[in-house]
């Protein structure tokens, strides 16, 4: 039986979630320099690991395009699938890549997206990085168009700054659609955002903050610590600022 743990609403959308949420860059299966930055995880181990996190309580998992070049997405899909549940039982995110892209890519790729989550739908749709040659006003337009269409039910950012996030959530407004997200590194180790401006615009704005590697990946849990070992077995993660 799973755990029953308290949802709350993602920003304003009035979507409910889970507090912690699964990250599934390492189902990526190295299919691209992305994907090569964790070992390989068989179809087996990650059906287990999102089996495990439903019998926790978790509801939403978060993915990405460039994850694999959506390796991560078709095998969170095939774990769902396995693990007894359908379309419309769990929260999915995913996330366009912008880099060397512009805004008008966004309703272009959407079908690739659709297809690697199938038959799941894309609850909350995210601008990865603040890299593309389109601006993020442009950016979250493109997100609005696909929201409009009812291709994705949320819209959120990752990485953005204060003002770029401010820039999104007012593009939105524009259109009365909530800015639900911003997806950004917070933990022990990194707690920039509390002094840069964006927990304090979140705030005032009613956008949730999605914290990506709350365990700065492993180094505050001690384990590299005590076993200095493990860290010739990490791979491109060992040349992570946490880990000089």
């Amino acid at each position: 039986m799973e755990n029953k743990i308290t949802l709350s609403s993602l920003g304003n959308t009035g979507k409910m979630v889970t507090p912690i949420v699964l990250g599934c860059w390492q189902f990526s299966k190295q299919k691209n320099l992305a994907g090569k930055f964790w070992p390989t995880l068989e179809d087996d181990l990650i059906g287990k690991v999102v089996s495990l996190s439903l019998e926790g309580g978790i509801n939403w998992f978060d993915t990405a395009e460039i994850y694999g070049n959506g390796a991560s997405e078709k095998a969170l899909a095939k774990a769902l699938l396995a693990a007894g549940k359908r379309p419309g039982t769990v929260f999915i995110a995913s996330k366009w890549w912008p880099l060397f892209r512009f805004a008008s890519n966004i309703p272009k790729t959407i079908d690739e997206r659709i297809k690697a989550l199938s038959p799941f739908p894309i609850d909350l749709y995210q601008v990865h990085q603040p890299w593309g040659f389109s601006n993020e006003k442009a950016e979250v337009s493109g997100m609005a168009d696909l929201y409009d269409r009812k291709l994705i039910k949320c819209i959120g950012v990752s990485n953005f700054d204060a003002k770029q996030m401010e820039n999104s959530w007012e593009t939105l407004n524009m259109r009365r659609i909530p800015l639900a997200s911003n997806q950004v590194p917070y933990s022990l180790l990194d707690r920039r955002i509390e002094s840069n401006g964006v927990m304090k615009v979140a705030k005032k704005l009613g956008i949730s903050i999605i914290a990506y590697s709350p365990l700065a990946q492993g180094a505050v849990t001690g384990k590299f610590h005590d076993n200095p070992e493990l860290l010739k077995n990490i791979g491109f993660r060992k040349y992570s600022a946490v880990f000089k």
